[in-house]
């Protein structure tokens, strides 16, 4: 499983960007073209953030994503613990145990440190969703 992962707090516009990026409100498999290779694949989008939605069962989770057939996931995690749930490295962690592939990750509202598979978008709340979307596609490799 190749995973993107966009992190951040509350009102940092992660389900905004997801939004911006597929089309998707609700959540499910879909097609996102990749720009290399210039590709389709399916992708399951997972709009609200695992811990906004209340899933505390993280190994359901990543066994309902690897029983859906997709090979690319885009999921919204909170940085903080959250309504009883993990924080963002407790589901990163869980998510390397069961052997997927952390492949770019974007944190919301957050500075700026040296890492290529990070971006980092400080000021994300006080941008547009379709203007922080154009730099996580980008990010992303996705058109």
């Amino acid at each position: 499983m190749k995973a993107y992962v966009i992190i951040g707090d509350g009102g940092t516009r992660k389900s905004g960007v997801v939004r911006c990026l597929t089309g998707v409100f609700g959540g499910g498999k879909r097609d996102v073209k990749f720009v290399k290779p210039n590709q389709v694949f399916p992708v399951y989008v997972q709009v609200r953030s695992l811990q906004e939605i209340g899933n505390k069962n993280i190994g359901k989770f990543i066994k309902d994503i690897n029983q859906s057939g997709v090979k690319h996931l885009l999921v919204c995690l909170r940085d903080t613990a959250f309504r009883g749930c993990l924080d963002s490295g407790g589901y990163l962690k869980a998510f390397k145990a069961a052997g997927w592939n952390i492949h770019r990750e974007v944190r919301m509202n957050q500075s700026n440190r040296s890492n290529a598979r990070v971006l980092y978008v400080p000021n994300s709340r006080n941008m547009p969703s379709n203007e922080v979307a154009s730099l996580v596609r980008s990010h992303f490799g996705w058109v």
